[in-house]
């Protein structure tokens, strides 16, 4: 059985301001994933969330690559995450994160009707039809 524990870490929501927020001035110079990974290790966190805000579907097979070299050089991990319940985006980020060593896939539902039952059952028909993908 695996051990549950507490990870110390940082997510890219927790600098959204750095990255950008849709709707508000871009940084002068923005932090992408690499910068994130990079600022993890300097300040000595082991550990990264990459979500949506950093969408890691948007990278080519051989940048994802890079990145997951480049964070263990680092000696930092990565977990990602996206926001979606779709069964082909969830299928793509089990992908990614076998490629960046991620032991978990974090995801939510948002928007006007997350929460209700129609799409609380939505979702878990979708879930359920990736979920052999992840075991």
């Amino acid at each position: 059985m695996a051990e549950n524990r507490l990870r110390w870490g940082v997510g890219s929501y927790a600098l959204a301001w750095n990255i950008g927020v849709p709707g508000y001035d871009r940084p002068a110079r923005p932090l992408d994933v690499t910068g994130l990974v990079d600022l993890a290790a300097e300040l000595e966190v082991p550990l990264v969330q990459i979500c949506d805000n950093l969408p890691l579907h948007e990278l080519s097979a051989d940048r994802l690559s890079e990145l997951g070299n480049h964070a263990r050089s680092r000696g930092v991990e990565v977990e990602v995450g996206c926001r979606s319940y779709e069964a082909a985006v969830l299928s793509r980020y089990r992908e990614i994160a076998e490629t960046l060593g991620s032991p978990v896939v974090r995801t939510l539902l948002a928007g006007p009707a997350a929460g209700t039952d129609a799409l609380m059952s939505e979702a878990e028909r979708a879930l359920r039809r990736v979920l052999p993908e992840y075991e």
